[in-house]
């Protein structure tokens, strides 16, 4: 595992003679823009890397057995697969995800509210729903009703039979 964060390279404090004949000016004004260069150069990280224990190898080892230095061998082979692991986080990662955190918590306080009014609008649509499904069930018997006193007062009458009979397929079909 390499100390060098992902994205960095080491480079000399002071130019290499190599380094001057690349940028084919006057050695000493390379020199100079080069030690200028380093000086604005940005600050690796400021978090230390951790260093891990080593590993077992399988000579003889008094206090550990073949299981313990497999597990222990394999658990080192997990760490160093997740790279270089730090003391501590850059301040600017913890201001960014701090950052991060509270405007999600903003998000999470407007969707709540919006969550609230749509089960509020649900709630007063499903009341609406359930007036006019008692609306109905009151008209359909009011019109039951109205056939029952026609039939009676006028019995006998075909027109009015026809019209009985088709009110009435009408208010059977029309129920789900």
């Amino acid at each position: 595992m390499s100390n060098i964060p992902e994205g960095w390279k080491l480079v000399p404090v002071e130019p290499t003679k190599e380094q001057k004949l690349a940028v084919c000016m006057h050695p000493d004004l390379a020199a100079a823009l080069y030690r200028s260069m380093v000086a604005a150069a940005p600050a690796p990280a400021d978090a230390r890397p951790v260093t891990l224990p080593d590993r077992m190898e399988h000579g003889f080892h008094p206090m550990a057995h073949e299981g313990f230095r497999g597990g222990w061998n394999s658990c080192l082979d997990a760490v160093n697969k997740l790279g270089p692991l730090y003391t501590h986080p850059n301040a600017g990662e913890v201001e960014r995800l701090s950052a991060q955190l509270e405007s999600f918590g903003e998000d999470i306080g407007q969707l709540k509210s919006d969550l609230d009014d749509a089960e509020e609008e649900r709630d007063a649509l499903q009341q609406r729903l359930t007036a006019a499904d008692e609306r109905i069930d009151a008209l359909g018997s009011a019109a039951k009703e109205m056939l029952r006193i026609a039939a009676i007062v006028n019995h006998g009458s075909s027109a009015y039979n026809r019209a009985i009979v088709n009110l009435h397929n009408a208010l059977n079909t029309s129920k789900p």
